[in-house]
């Protein structure tokens, strides 16, 4: 089963907590700008993820 995501849906779960976590814009020379595309549902989105115990943004955003 994929992840869902909720968008103003008013019969979305109830939150069952908050995981910090970070995103990168990262550009190239020519402007393009690195996308991934998410395995859960296809979609393309900027590349990131969950920060680990004792890590930084910035150490998150570089890993």
């Amino acid at each position: 089963m994929g992840r869902i995501d909720y968008f103003d849906d008013e019969n979305a779960p109830v939150a069952q907590g908050r995981v910090p976590g970070v995103v990168a814009a990262v550009r190239h020379d020519t402007g393009r700008l690195l996308l991934v595309r998410r395995c859960d549902n296809g979609w393309w989105a900027m590349p990131g993820g969950k920060l680990e115990l004792g890590e930084t943004i910035a150490d998150a955003a570089v890993r």
